[in-house]
């Protein structure tokens, strides 16, 4: 436990306080197309609902979030950027079970 409280005393004012804006903005941002666009319990289905894109992009946006206030920026951006193949790859993969490719 002190590991973690000596490691986020090392970080930056600004950076916290940029990182836990972006996470914030992202959760309210997930919640808001969710239940604007009423995906929430619904098929994703990126052909009739183009509003999924936007939902993921804002879960990606909240894991960059936390990846820059671990890291930094350069290194936020290569790591989001495998989640979002990791993403891509588990869309393919139900696609691919589904028998829709």
């Amino acid at each position: 436990m002190n590991e973690i409280r000596d490691s986020l005393a090392k970080i930056p004012k600004t950076r916290k306080i940029v990182s836990v804006s972006i996470m914030f903005g992202s959760i309210f941002g997930v919640f808001f197309v969710g239940s604007y666009f009423n995906l929430f319990g619904a098929k994703i289905d990126f052909v009739q609902k183009p509003s999924t894109f936007l939902f993921f992009g804002f879960m990606l946006t909240g894991l960059f979030g936390i990846f820059y206030l671990f890291q930094p920026i350069k290194n936020a951006f290569k790591s989001i950027a495998i989640v979002a193949a990791l993403f891509f790859a588990a869309a393919l993969f139900g696609k691919f079970i589904r028998g829709e490719l």
